[in-house]
């Protein structure tokens, strides 16, 4: 197991519509700084901590009464990823992410 691998793995819905990289999932904007700060972390150490993924690489839009969230892509995406979960401490964030 590779150190990547000891970190505890963030996975969230999709990235924000502000943020403009989906390649740095929870990391930087609204979010990744909400989590980053109620773990009392610098950047640094929130990075080295925590590996961090989005179901989806795109955000889905709003619905007027939050986020638009395709659960059948989200599925399919966690399957694929899923795949690599075994052994990992996973912490899915939000009741769509843990559907």
């Amino acid at each position: 197991m590779s150190w990547r691998e000891n970190r505890i793995l963030l996975v969230g819905q999709a990235p924000s519509s502000a943020m403009k990289r989906g390649d740095r999932p929870l990391i930087g904007g609204r979010s990744g700084f909400f989590l980053q700060q109620l773990c009392g972390m610098t950047l640094r150490q929130y990075v080295k901590t925590f590996e961090t993924l989005n179901l989806l690489d795109h955000y889905p839009g709003s619905d007027g009464h939050g986020d638009r969230f395709p659960i059948k892509a989200a599925r399919i995406s966690a399957a694929l990823y899923a795949t690599g979960w075994e052994g990992r401490r996973v912490i899915m964030l939000g009741k769509n992410v843990a559907r």
